[in-house]
């Protein structure tokens, strides 16, 4: 079998797979809508007759979303574990890049687009039962009034981007640690990226405070973005990296750690296959 891509191929593998796993994801999907019925249900009945605790619309979608989506792309290789079914995915006649492109389709487009589904018939579901049964006090002030109704989650919003941008990477991560690790993959990969994640921030943190010899607390969602100058007593104010460095790599670095990923997957999935 050679290594040039056919969409042939590829369209036959991945209708093969649906056609194995459907219903192993059909259970996910069930299990997943009746986890977050669950505890939005709970906010949700808890908020009856007071504002609409929208927090919880957030909460939700950001570990559903990026924590789900680890999960699940941790277990794309668990047939791995077994011997003769991990030789049968190698042996199957086509190439590698083909056999990543099925697997990229699953954990990155379907599971995506499978959790917003999910997601919004769950948030659809309590913000009609909310606005349905709850009633608003007496004497509640005009301007206060749009917070005794539900709305669906918006997506627009700072940590909803944040959060896509996280389960993108963070599953390409989760994804290559199925290739890396046979057993218990998702509890190994995260042990080692808490690790590296701890360690890159303590050594970014000493290198900020070795560059600045005053009092100083560095800050940041990715990296260092800003540096507060402080006394003993009160803060001397900000050192800020400009706005165009700081969009920059909000976009390059979660780009470059999303492409390695995928092409050290590809590369785990050739040696296996050799």
């Amino acid at each position: 079998m050679n290594d040039i891509f056919s969409f042939k191929r590829f369209g036959l593998l991945l209708k093969k797979h649906f056609a194995e796993e459907y219903k192993q994801y059909l259970l996910l999907s069930a299990g997943a809508l009746g986890i977050m019925l669950v505890f939005h249900a709970l906010t949700t009945i808890g908020s009856l007759n007071r504002e609409f605790d929208t927090n919880m619309h957030e909460v939700i979608f950001i570990i559903g979303f990026i924590f789900g989506g680890a999960i699940f792309a941790s277990l794309t290789y668990h047939f791995f574990q077994n011997n003769a079914k991990g030789i049968r995915f190698l042996e199957l006649p086509s190439s590698h890049l083909e056999k990543l492109a099925v697997m990229f389709v699953v954990t990155q487009l379907v599971f995506f687009a499978g959790f917003l589904l999910l997601f919004y018939i769950n948030d659809w579901l309590m913000c009609t039962f909310y606005n349905t049964v709850s009633s608003t006090p007496k004497n509640i002030p005009p301007e206060r009034l749009p917070y005794f109704h539900a709305n669906l989650y918006r997506l627009d919003t700072a940590w909803a981007k944040l959060s896509m941008v996280l389960f993108f990477v963070i599953s390409s991560i989760a994804h290559f640690g199925s290739l890396a690790f046979r057993k218990i993959a998702f509890i190994k990969i995260a042990l080692c990226v808490i690790i590296i994640g701890a360690a890159v921030l303590w050594l970014n943190f000493t290198y900020m405070r070795s560059l600045i010899p005053e009092s100083s607390m560095p800050g940041g969602t990715f990296f260092t973005d800003s540096v507060r100058l402080q006394t003993e007593n009160a803060s001397r104010g900000f050192v800020l990296l400009p706005d165009n460095w700081i969009n920059t790599i909000k976009v390059v670095l979660p780009g470059v750690l999303y492409l390695s990923f995928w092409t050290g997957s590809y590369f785990k999935l050739k040696e296996k296959q050799v």
